[in-house]
């Protein structure tokens, strides 16, 4: 493949997940794209018809993680927060779409948040 080209989208049934709130993203995804400006567009233009046009791709989960983790606001958080009474636990549940993708919806409680209280 040409670098100046982008693979054909990955046909996606997200209707059967309901409402999807975030993403989870291997390093190397889409295959066969350079890292850069073009993997960027190809991120963004797959998610921002299932997140919303704010998607943004954030930093690796954990140190030395190969997966990015994809969310419609910056706000947004794998984990409840420090301070908060479920501080630790998973704000999402995922399921894999069979290329290592994997979407988030997020659990009850995880919309919950006064998020003043956390971020400064």
């Amino acid at each position: 493949m040409a670098k100046d080209k982008l693979p054909e989208p990955v046909p996606i049934d997200a209707t059967s997940l309901g409402k999807i709130d975030a993403a989870l993203i291997p390093a190397d995804y889409p295959p066969g794209v350079p890292q850069g400006p073009l993997r960027q567009k190809a991120l963004r233009d797959e998610l921002r018809p299932l997140l919303g046009e704010n998607a943004g791709v954030g930093w690796p989960l954990l140190n030395g993680s190969r997966m990015n983790f994809v969310k419609p606001d910056p706000r947004e958080t794998f984990l409840f927060p420090v301070g908060h009474i479920r501080a630790g636990e998973p704000r999402y549940t995922w399921v894999d779409r069979g290329d290592g993708v994997q979407y988030g919806t997020k659990v009850e409680g995880a919309d919950d948040i006064d998020w003043s209280e956390y971020i400064r």
